[in-house]
């Protein structure tokens, strides 16, 4: 519909254009750990151990009914994907290379060579591709994608059997690929210039198949999740600007970043509307199929507000993408590759995940960013890497977690990590802690840091017994408690953080308690290195009263109005000894 002239491209263009898009994602995806499983993954595999293929069940998961994307790929993978994370990984990398040969085809045809170079790099260059790599549980998005694009290209050109069956392959994979039926019917109908009976009945042929499977799967364990009604018009609109912001990449990037993107797509759109245009047609009908079929993809996604995630948009990415390659077709190649250059950008300055997973939760629940993400892999593979040295001690196997990272129980799937990892259908994980906790010194216990490495540490069962035993003594009296909290770290090896932060902390408080004033202090200073900074901050404050060290006080109450700006009772604690306090905002 753009540009029918032949191409002034070389041959090795599309190849130089997807090591470029590669290369770019690669650096994206840097301090993450691509095909790690987590979460739903192990939903998949723990079920795949017990039950093997069950083609209209859920496999796992409470719902929907995705055969192609959980039975076929999970089974296929397997627990090699545990041992083995580059594989899922690499899967991934496939798929997308699949997505944008198939995107370079159908756009030469359609679009013209401007149009194929953005059009074809447009899902490599976009934030959500780093979880569509990383993470095996976005199969569910990322085999649609494939399988949609390789259906456009072929019923671009006039190929209507093998249009249908990439068609049956992406519904397969994720329902939201119905959408695209009607699509690739009229496309094979301009391909050939008249319609044929085929392309009504193969759609709906495909329709009823899901149909009849989603129908089948109720009996299997399918379930729809819980809606509390319809989005209303804002929930829409704010979907819509999550759907936009994602496609720019502008989801996680700082002011300054942002501020640039927007000024380069700016750029592109005045290069468009003053420069010289050749457009057919038939170029602004096929955008704005491509804007409805956005439109029909992202609405869904407004139930799940503010848990927005926006690898879950895919195929509404690449309708936007289609949107973008027309108006880039239209302003020629130099407007393309300017559009290539600031995607790019924009994708390569999203920030890395942190080495360590950190004791700072997401603000929401389920919200899945590649940061968070990568967080919860850190946090299993810690897990993982630290009872592998470790003999199990219950059997079926019992591990309870100590301080585990804010918000990333859910990588566990509850027991299903464990039960994958020790190939035990009965393991159990639980909290470590309380009276209950700490009676069953038979568990294996996990220790987490999140913020020192290494944040995850197996408890000996002697640093366990002595732990339980000196809590007892505290009971009994502060000299009885101390003493036997002096032994615990004596019977832990390796050293683990929160153990040691926990026994010292406790040892200032009692040796406060009695008196031992300069005692308290040895063990304090030993604390700084181990101790969460609010009570090591408190533990300051009370040692340098006990000292009668005014200065020492004051010093502790500016260090906590700066370090906990949050802390009412460090600020009024600052007024009481004229430490400046400044005014919250």
């Amino acid at each position: 519909m753009i540009e029918p002239s032949p191409s002034p491209l070389p041959r090795y263009a599309p190849f130089l254009l997807a090591a470029f898009a590669f290369g770019a994602l690669a650096y994206a995806c840097r301090g993450g750990l691509p095909g790690v499983p987590v979460a739903d993954d192990y939903l998949f595999l723990a079920h795949q151990s017990r039950a093997g293929f069950d083609w209209l069940g859920t496999h796992g998961s409470d719902w929907y009914w995705r055969p192609l994307s959980r039975q076929l790929y999970f089974g296929a993978l397997g627990a090699r994907m545990v041992e083995q994370p580059l594989l899922a990984a690499g899967v991934h990398v496939a798929l997308l290379a699949v997505t944008f040969a198939a995107l370079w085809s159908f756009a030469r045809r359609m679009l013209g060579a401007a149009g194929a170079v953005v059009l074809a790099s447009a899902p490599l260059l976009m934030e959500p591709a780093r979880v569509l790599v990383a993470w095996p549980s976005a199969v569910q998005h990322l085999l649609p994608l494939a399988a949609v694009s390789c259906a456009l290209a072929a019923a671009a050109s006039s190929r209507a059997a093998l249009a249908w069956l990439a068609m049956l392959a992406a519904v397969g994979g994720h329902e939201n690929a119905l959408l695209v039926l009607p699509v690739i019917a009229l496309l094979l109908w301009r391909a050939r210039g008249a319609a044929r009976w085929s392309d009504a009945i193969a759609p709906v042929a495909i329709a009823a198949a899901w149909g009849a499977g989603r129908l089948a799967s109720y009996s299997h364990g399918a379930g729809v999740p819980p809606i509390s009604g319809a989005p209303g018009p804002a929930e829409l609109l704010a979907a819509a600007r999550y759907s936009l912001a994602a496609f720019a990449s502008l989801e996680d990037l700082a002011l300054l970043p942002a501020a640039a993107v927007l000024a380069g797509y700016t750029l592109v759109a005045a290069l468009v509307l003053l420069g010289p245009r050749t457009v057919a047609p038939g170029a602004a009908r096929a955008a704005l199929v491509a804007l409805a079929v956005w439109a029909l993809a992202t609405a869904p996604l407004a139930i799940f507000l503010p848990e927005w995630n926006s690898w879950r948009n895919t195929l509404g990415s690449l309708a936007l993408a289609y949107v973008l390659a027309t108006l880039a077709a239209a302003g020629g190649m130099r407007v393309a590759l300017l559009v290539v250059a600031v995607r790019a950008a924009a994708l390569v300055a999203a920030p890395a995940p942190s080495p360590l997973p950190g004791s700072i939760a997401p603000p929401t629940e389920t919200h899945i960013s590649y940061a968070r993400l990568t967080r919860m892999q850190r946090t299993l593979t810690g897990a993982r890497a630290a009872l592998a040295g470790t003999a199990a001690r219950t059997e079926p196997l019992r591990v309870r977690h100590w301080n585990l990272p804010r918000l990333t129980e859910f990588g566990f799937a509850g027991p299903r990590a464990l039960q994958v990892w020790s190939r035990d259908p009965a393991a159990a994980f639980a909290k470590y802690g309380e009276e209950d906790g700490m009676l069953d010194t038979a568990a294996t216990v996990l220790a987490f840091d999140p913020d020192r490495a290494p944040f995850a540490v197996a408890l000996t069962p002697a640093a366990q017994c002595r732990l339980f035993a000196a809590t007892r003594a505290v009971a009994e009296g502060a000299a009885a408690g101390d003493s036997a909290l002096a032994l615990v770290l004596e019977a832990q090896s390796p050293p683990a953080t929160r153990l040691t932060s926990v026994v010292l902390l406790n040892r200032v408080a009692l040796n406060l308690q009695l008196g031992r004033i300069t005692r308290a202090d040895s063990l304090h200073a030993l604390s700084r290195e181990t101790a969460w900074v609010e009570q090591w901050l408190r533990d300051e404050v009370r040692v340098a009263l006990a000292l009668r060290d005014t200065a020492r006080v004051k010093a502790a109450l500016a260090e906590a109005v700066v370090r906990l700006p949050d802390d009412e009772g460090a600020r009024r604690a600052a007024r009481a000894f004229g430490v400046p306090v400044a005014e919250r905002r």
